[in-house]
């Protein structure tokens, strides 16, 4: 009997042991399921799936388990090289970031229609994975959802999808076309970058901004429609996009980033909107086949000079298209800095005029203008780039290749010399550069011409004039000999204000000339018209009424009499429309001599017209 008891006693022991050692289990949260899962319980009473113990090469993840709803889906597949296919029940409304990273045989998946959300790396490095049906429920996409997965070639984009992130189909090599929903905003950051094979892409309307290398090295891609409302294009949006030969900027976009369109090797033309503000570095650097590069009218930032892009000021210049037809371009006189690859293969120049104000060459500036074998380079430039000019690439040789026969000109221990002695090429010191002109002003004045003139400059081989009109400067005059200091401008208008002169000394150095810096500014008003119609109205004994033509150019007139031997004035109207005036006290059968002319007024000024002929007008008896 004491046996039995002792054995009861034992028995209830061990029970209450093992339903201890389950309860322990229950709590700790992990419970072996049917040798497929391992799962643990939620405080909300779901459980979650945290390891796949099978060893099949399909597998089936249930909504329930243990008798619970499942919740989430640990990345229980991660590294998996074994698993094809994977069927995710309906009802599972969560998939853990990394999920099916790695899986290196998966071909196929089939998504919950309860998923909201593709998660961060899903399918990351799957690389035999073909295509994915996203369900029709998804609004997200995550960083990296498909990141280098080689194959797949067709994916289906969910209506109601509105967020795609970064990187999410990087390296998709064989996608070869998407259509971006009518919802999402931006395409992230490298979200389609490295599609080697993507060809067409459309965007909604939706879409504002194009991030940081959204389609770099999508060397297929051909066509992209930028959707109206686009405001931005990142850094490096399509760099590398090799056969992109069209693109349309829309009118809203305002910052086009560096290296945007950079390397885009078939790009023809491009045409910039007057809303855009900024354009970064290299933006349409390397493209080799650009023939335009246009500017929308009205624009605050930029402006399109002799073909050339610069900003608004002329202070930088931007591009010149490779492709531009010419041989020759000079550069604004504004420009202070020509950006990086400004003149990128523009191979049919032969010669370039750099301006005096020039203070900066950057990097590869001039790289591939193999036409040009001799550039001038200012006296005040004071930095030049790397491979900024004698330079080019030949098709299968790494190393940078020189440009047979070409060499710098420039000043004695200047920044240029230093370039052309670290490259080792030719330099040809010149002479500085002639002193400014002084002197300029106007030596006589008529109501269509202007003679200016100037002092002799020393050092000088001729002198280059300009005037100021249809808002730039123009050459009008260049004279061959340092002896010519004066020029007579033809053809302006009567009575007007604010012509504007300029001029500056050259040296001839060979076939290049060198320009001193230009003179101050001179304005000169022109005279107006002489005065027609002069003569005698009427006459009595003591008087004459004179009387002449309305001037058109006129603010009143001068009248002037001959007498006690010099001209004096009798009458100076103030208002060009009186036309007549009666000389009295005059002495009976005498004649008398007048003269006319008319003046138009600047400002406190009164310039005066040529004199008319003179009026021999006789008394009565």
């Amino acid at each position: 009997m004491k046996f039995v008891k002792c054995l009861t006693v034992a028995l209830t022991i061990l029970a209450l042991s093992v339903i201890c050692a389950v309860c322990a289990a229950a709590s700790d949260g992990i419970i072996a399921s049917d040798g497929y899962y391992e799962y643990k319980l939620e405080d909300d009473g779901t459980a979650t799936i945290v390891r796949y113990v099978g060893n099949d090469i399909r597998a089936d993840v249930p909504a329930k388990i243990g008798g619970r709803n499942v919740g989430r889906v640990e990345n229980i597949f991660n590294g998996n090289e074994k698993i094809i296919s994977v069927t995710i029940a309906d009802g599972i409304p969560e998939l853990a970031d990394n999920i099916f990273s790695s899986c290196s045989s998966l071909t196929s998946v089939k998504l919950p229609s309860t998923l909201k959300t593709v998660p961060n790396g899903a399918f990351a490095y799957c690389p035999k994975l073909t295509s994915i049906t996203i369900p029709t429920g998804i609004t997200g996409i995550g960083e990296k959802a498909f990141y280098w997965c080689d194959a797949l070639s067709t994916v289906n984009m969910p209506t109601k999808l509105d967020y795609i992130g970064k990187q999410a189909f990087y390296a998709c090599k064989s996608l070869k076309s998407i259509s971006i929903p009518t919802g999402v905003k931006t395409i992230d950051i490298q979200t389609f970058a490295s599609c080697m094979l993507l060809q067409k892409v459309t965007l909604p309307s939706t879409v504002t901004t194009i991030d940081q290398g959204a389609f770099e090295m999508c060397l297929s891609l051909n066509s992209v429609n930028l959707p109206e409302n686009l405001e931005e294009i990142s850094d490096n949006a399509f760099n590398f996009c090799d056969v992109l030969d069209n693109i349309t900027i829309p009118s809203k976009v305002k910052f086009i980033g560096s290296n945007a369109f950079a390397d885009c090797a078939s790009l023809s033309k491009i045409n910039i909107p007057a809303n855009v503000k900024l354009i970064g570095n290299n933006a349409f650097s390397k493209c080799g086949k650009l023939a335009s590069a246009t500017v929308e009218a009205g624009s605050k930032s930029f402006c399109n000079e002799n073909g050339a892009l610069y900003t608004k000021d002329l202070s930088k210049l931007i591009l010149y298209p490779a492709k531009r037809a010419g041989t020759s371009f000079k550069v604004s006189d504004k420009t202070y800095d020509i950006k990086p690859y400004a003149f990128y293969k523009a191979e049919n120049l032969t010669s370039v005029t750099l301006p005096s104000k020039l203070s900066s060459i950057d990097e590869c500036a001039f790289y591939g203008c193999t036409g040009i074998k001799t550039i001038t380079v200012p006296q005040f430039v004071t930095y030049i780039g790397k491979r900024a000019f004698g330079f080019y690439h030949k098709i299968n040789v790494t190393a940078d290749q020189k440009i047979d026969g070409f060499r710098i000109r420039g000043y004695k221990n200047s920044i240029a010399q230093l370039y052309a002695s670290e490259n080792d090429i030719k330099f040809e010191i010149i002479a500085a550069a002639p002193a400014a002109v002084t002197g300029l002003k106007a030596t006589a004045t008529t109501s269509t011409s202007v003679t200016l003139g100037w002092h002799f400059t020393v050092n000088a081989d001729g002198y280059e004039v300009q005037q100021y009109k249809n808002g730039k400067w123009t050459d009008i005059f260049t004279s061959s000999k340092a002896t010519d200091t004066s020029y007579t401008v033809k053809g302006l208008k009567a009575g007007t204000a604010g012509y504007r002169f300029r001029i500056r000394a050259y040296k001839t150095y060979g076939s290049s000339k060198q320009y001193g810096s230009w003179s101050s500014e001179l304005k000169v008003n022109t005279n107006p018209y002489g005065v027609g119609g002069f003569k005698v109205k009427s006459k009595s004994s003591t008087s004459v009424t004179l009387q002449w033509n309305k001037g058109t150019t006129a603010s009143g007139y001068q009248l002037q009499q001959y007498k006690n031997g010099k001209w004096t004035n009798i009458f100076t109207p103030s208002k060009a429309t009186k036309t007549s005036y009666t000389v009295k006290r005059l002495k009976a059968n005498t004649s008398y001599k007048f003269r006319i002319r008319a003046y138009r007024t600047y400002g406190n000024t009164k310039q005066y017209g040529s004199w008319s002929k003179e009026l021999t007008a006789k008394t009565s008896r």
